[in-house]
């Protein structure tokens, strides 16, 4: 049998099997905020707990391994099964603990986290990339003298590399760490995209377009190039791709008021691998891709300046995060207006009769239960032991 414990802040605990004779009362004290420890408690209480807390709007998780423990697995918004458990426990649940260690549930709840906030910084980076570029390309078409984009289809493929294979290679691969566990839970209905991540994709969004048309209709003044020469588009691309390669840094970070764009930085091998690739693929493309990559090669002079627009959004990041955002979980203000809203419990004169002539826990009763559990603990460790002298003997 699986013992369920439930708090209740007037008696300390409650007992199952004393409150459950007591109906519809039992059921509603249950889901109150008052009860917090439930002892003894049977698959049938489980399940009438889970219930009630879900009909409040909370978020219930659920550890089960017996065949009586399914209801509840199935009802409940996460349900832990263990791998010994029987298959129709592991059946209705969500998640099978294989080492049947409760510790790997923190852990399963690390990498989800986890998860979700790599799933955030690909997001928050690609969305930045294809505004900026649908932006440039849009605009640059229009007014260009040509009719023609300032980015080559050679050059759009290898943006959309280095936005989904390469960003999704940097972005998607670093392993959680022990903060993730600190801050409070996403409700449900929270967006994916939150208030924070909106911040910082409009702000790198508006320099990156400002930057790429100041570039495309005043910078190749700045430069000494003439206007839509092959030197100044080959500047155009080469400062937007290493925009972007920039703004990855940026795009790690979810939170505000971080400073230190490489925090954690040990942690992602594979972001380090991918931001050297690109870097020197792109140098490659540059210098060696000629008619291919529709560029010509650029001296050390030219490169200072493009390196020096394009570290410009790592200082951006930084007076983006320290701007006060405050993030609303619908899930969470729907359960706060539930709990705000709940109505108190007024027990009539029947339910106070059958509460008064419950038994109470007395510490005879209390003792006598204490012996039972003692033997049954003693019998199943002699038990053990004879089984374990039966195999040394070979029998």
């Amino acid at each position: 049998m699986f013992f369920f414990f439930f708090f209740q802040a007037e008696d300390g605990i409650r007992d199952a099997q004393e409150s459950r004779g007591l109906g519809d009362v039992y059921k509603r004290q249950v889901s109150t905020q008052s009860t917090g420890v439930l002892a003894r408690a049977s698959p049938t209480d489980k399940r009438i707990l889970v219930n009630a807390l879900m009909e409040r709007g909370e978020v219930v998780a659920v550890t089960g391994d017996g065949t009586n423990d399914a209801p509840a697995l199935k009802s409940a918004n996460v349900g832990f099964a263990m791998n010994t458990g029987t298959d129709v426990a592991k059946n209705a649940s969500d998640v099978v603990i294989l080492d049947d260690n409760f510790r790997s549930i923190v852990t399963a709840m690390k990498w989800g986290r986890n998860v979700n906030d790599n799933i955030s910084k690909f997001i928050q980076f690609q969305t930045t990339v294809n505004v900026a570029a649908v932006t440039i390309a849009f605009v640059g078409a229009i007014f260009s003298g040509t009719s023609e984009s300032p980015l080559k289809p050679v050059q759009l493929l290898w943006l959309n590399l280095i936005m989904d294979t390469m960003a999704a290679l940097a972005l998607a691969t670093e392993t959680p760490s022990e903060d993730v566990l600190t801050r409070p839970p996403r409700g449900r209905q929270a967006p994916l995209i939150g208030r924070r991540m909106w911040v910082n994709i409009i702000g790198q969004s508006i320099y990156q377009i400002v930057l790429q048309l100041w570039l495309l209709y005043r910078g190749y003044e700045y430069f000494g190039f003439e206007h839509e020469s092959i030197e100044h588009l080959t500047v155009v691309f080469n400062i937007f791709v290493l925009l972007q390669v920039v703004n990855e840094f940026n795009a790690r970070i979810l939170k505000g008021g971080v400073i230190n764009v490489f925090t954690g930085i040990h942690r992602c091998p594979m972001f380090v691998a991918v931001i050297i690739v690109t870097s020197v693929v792109q140098w490659i493309g540059v210098t060696y891709g000629g008619a291919f990559m529709h560029t010509v090669p650029i001296d050390l002079e030219t490169w200072k300046k493009c390196i020096m627009f394009s570290l410009a959004p790592l200082v951006i990041g930084i007076f983006l995060r320290q701007i006060p955002v405050t993030e609303v979980s619908t899930e969470l203000a729907v359960c706060r207006r539930r709990d705000d809203n709940m109505e108190p419990i007024e027990e009539t004169e029947e339910e106070e009769e059958m509460l008064a002539a419950r038994p109470k826990m007395t510490f005879q009763r209390a003792a006598f239960s204490i012996v039972a559990q003692l033997k049954v603990v003693g019998a199943l460790a002699e038990a053990q032991a004879n089984a374990e002298a039966r195999r040394e003997s070979g029998f």
